[in-house]
């Protein structure tokens, strides 16, 4: 239970906030309410005049307040520091990862420069391969061209004396058959190259047969149309036996 308060305590200088009383005797009773207000209201109170600022210290209330501003402001400089710090911190890891992923794009590119060099000294040697290969083919295949062009000109050469051969033996078989021809009186004023006709075509009509003993026969036959009997034996006998031996015998 909370007591009364008790009322303002009275000093030896007198009442609080009220001017001094004049002391009175122990016996003298003491003033009463109303002339205590009384007295309070007739005389003004005094203001109460602060204690004027020295500098030489600051209350207890103000340091706390200075204090607290004092933490505050190192409070705001060290994260000013940390986020500094901080961006440092990020700027040196990404200039080390830009620097890492120089490196490695440098050393991609290197690797593709190498092997774009690899490849093509391998392209290099196969084209080199090719050409010693295509001019191995063009060495031989000009040999084989020469061996050819030498086998033909020898081919031609044998054919030339052959045929220069079978000339000369053709020329040998015409005289010889025209001089059995003109042994007669008969076939002397023929013309060499009208006798040598009729034993050619004997010869060509042979060759269109299978060339049988009757063959030899039928053309006989033929040339006795054109002929007497004794020419015509000696037409098919010489063209049968020198311009044409192989129906002879």
């Amino acid at each position: 239970m909370s007591h009364p308060s008790a009322g303002p305590s009275t000093t030896a200088d007198g009442m609080a906030g009220m001017p001094p009383q004049p002391s009175v005797g122990n016996d003298a009773p003491p003033p009463s309410s109303g002339a205590r207000i009384a007295s309070s209201l007739a005389e003004p109170e005094q203001p109460t005049q602060a204690a004027p600022f020295t500098g030489v210290g600051t209350s207890k209330a103000a340091q706390p307040g200075r204090r607290k501003r004092l933490v505050v402001a190192l409070t705001a400089s060290i994260i000013g520091l940390l986020a500094a710090g901080g961006v440092l911190t990020v700027q040196l890891i990404s200039a080390r990862s830009n620097a890492s992923d120089l490196a490695a794009v440098e050393a991609a590119e290197d690797r593709e420069q190498d092997e774009q060099l690899r490849a093509v000294e391998e392209q290099r040697e196969q084209v080199a391969q090719r050409i010693s290969a295509a001019e191995g083919d063009l060495t031989a295949a000009e040999n084989r061209i020469a061996a050819a062009e030498a086998g033909q000109r020898a081919a031609d050469e044998a054919v030339t004396a052959r045929e220069q051969a079978e000339a000369a033996t053709t020329a040998a078989d015409e005289q010889t058959f025209l001089e059995a021809m003109t042994a007669t009186e008969t076939m002397s004023v023929i013309p060499d190259t009208e006798l040598l006709a009729r034993g050619r075509d004997v010869c060509a009509y042979l060759n269109s047969t299978p060339g049988m003993p009757w063959d030899v026969s039928d053309a006989f036959d033929r040339a006795a149309e054109s002929y007497d009997f004794n020419e015509a034996i000696l037409l098919v006998t010489a063209a049968t036996g020198i311009l044409c031996p192989e129906y002879g015998g």
